[in-house]
């Protein structure tokens, strides 16, 4: 059921983008919980269905006034031009890139439909799992954590609104309805009765793509090792998201 607002500001077009595991669902019933925003009928874009610019831009012109989609799209120049020319609002939503990493692993291999997901399964180990999450495999052609890293960079300078997925918690782990507040007056929904309802809620267990959720529970998945090769592979972009 969805949620109806009232606002006399005239609502964005809105594409979100996030880095895969980086919390897709839950900015997504941001929106998708309110009776204004309205989601356009297609799956996260990504780099293998975006097919080619010429697409991309046929899509982004679908986009209205009141209308979002969700993606995990790469930086480049050419999608950002197409972005501004079409006057849509970016939101780029990151997360610890080691929660990430967790998260990633614990999905592929629950996920038969993923292309990676025959590989993770012969492996019995989460522990090597990870691993193969954080190196990648050149010869069986698995992207590296790196690869998803780097390619989502400059939308840190780039988005007009840029969120950390801790951003929604307190220290607590309860929902940070300060946050929230903030977040809907940037989307121009300042309205407290939809704050409420997002409180009650815009944590979905029931999301095929959620696991735990949990701030900081790489700490529990990480032994010595796995943090070693971690970090030879991808502390800088520890600093360069602010983590």
């Amino acid at each position: 059921m969805y949620f109806s607002i009232k606002t006399q500001y005239e609502l964005d077009k809105i594409l979100i983008i996030t880095i895969p595991k980086s919390g897709t669902n839950l900015i997504e019933r941001v929106f998708g919980l309110s009776n204004y925003y309205r989601r356009k009928i297609i799956r996260t874009l990504n780099e293998e269905n975006i097919i080619d610019i010429n697409n991309f831009s046929r899509l982004m012109g679908k986009l209205s006034t009141g209308n979002y989609m969700t993606s995990h799209l790469h930086f480049t120049e050419d999608y950002l031009k197409i972005i501004r020319n079409n006057k849509i609002k970016t939101i780029f939503l990151n997360r610890d890139p080691r929660d990430i990493a967790v998260s990633m692993t614990h999905y592929i291999y629950k996920t038969k439909k993923h292309h990676y997901y025959t590989f993770y399964r012969d492996i019995k180990k989460f522990d090597d799992r990870l691993t193969l999450t954080i190196n990648g495999d050149e010869e069986r052609d698995i992207k590296p954590l790196s690869y998803h890293l780097a390619n989502f960079t400059k939308w840190l300078d780039k988005a007009d609104i840029v969120i950390k997925y801790e951003e929604f918690f307190s220290e607590s782990s309860t929902l940070n309805l300060k946050f929230l507040l903030s977040l809907l007056e940037q989307l121009r929904i300042p309205d407290k009765n939809y704050l409420y309802l997002l409180e009650k809620k815009l944590i979905s267990v029931s999301s095929p793509t959620f696991r735990k959720g949990i701030v900081g529970d790489w700490e529990n998945s990480f032994d010595e090792e796995t943090y070693k090769q971690f970090n030879e592979k991808c502390a800088i972009y520890l600093d360069i998201y602010g983590y």
